[in-house]
Order: C-alpha cells, then structure tokens, then sequence
C-alpha cells in the first residue's frame, strides 16, 4: 500500500517537473532544469558510493572482519571449555555461520553481477555479519555472568 503510494507520488513530481519544465514560466523552466541537475549529481554520488564501496569490498574490506571473527571464535570456544562448557556448542553454531558468511563472501566475489546486485550482497552479508557480532556479543556476555557467579 505505502509502496503504491510512493511510488505515485513520484510520478506525480516527475510529471510536474516535466510539464514545468517544458510548458513552464522561465522561473518554472529555471526551477525544473535545477532540479533535473540535482537528481543527477545525487545519481552520480550514489554511483560513485557504489563503486567505492565495490572496490573495497573486492580489495577484501570483510576478510579481515570474517578472520578477526575466527580467532575471536577460537579464545571464545576455549574459554568456555573452562568455565561455561554448556556454551561450547552456541559458540560452535556461531563458527558454523561465520563459515557461512566466509562461503558468502567468496561467492559473492567470484559472481560478475551488476553493480546493484553485487551490492545487495553485500548489504546481506553485512547485515549478516552484524546479527552474528550480536549474537557473539550476548554468548559473552553469558559467559561473564557464569563466571561472576
């Protein structure tokens, strides 16, 4: 519904601005061209953002993120052995699904997608990588309190 509704809006202003644009009082014409100029400076910075951000992620920009995880996985598992053993197969769950964002990762390197695509990949595995920081996050947290105990 909302989408809908967007959606005509903007072809609401779309249309206005064209019809300013072209059937317009020279203020009208003036205000239409600044707008269509401003649109695609915003294009172009969106695109060069994608780019950017592209570019980092092919130079390995989340490598480094899913490799920290691994050591941290590592003390983490060998901590609770000592102290919480009852988390040691949260933990191992939590390896399980950085492997998965590591395979996600390396998928969504090799794949020669569009622009876009490649970037809702790598917003997903993002978004990923945030929920399992969280979730190793509240397995610490549990652990402190075990041992404060």
């Amino acid at each position: 519904m909302i989408k809908t509704i967007i959606q005509a809006l903007v072809v609401i202003v779309v249309f206005v601005l064209a019809y300013n644009f072209f059937f317009g009082t020279s203020e009208e014409k003036q205000n239409a061209t600044e707008i269509f100029k401003e649109v695609k400076d915003v294009g172009v910075s969106v695109k060069d953002l994608l780019q950017a951000e592209k570019e980092k992620f092919d130079a390995g920009k989340y490598d480094n993120a899913i490799q920290k995880m691994r050591e941290l996985f590592q003390n983490l598992e060998s901590n609770a052995r000592e102290v919480a053993p009852e988390y040691v197969d949260r933990i191992k769950g939590l390896e399980q699904q950085r492997k998965d964002l590591e395979t996600q990762l390396d998928q969504a390197k090799k794949t020669t997608d569009e622009l876009g695509d490649k970037q809702q990949k790598v917003d997903e595995i993002n978004k990923n990588l945030d929920q399992l920081m969280k979730e190793t996050e509240q397995v610490i947290k549990d652990i402190q309190e075990k041992k404060g105990e």
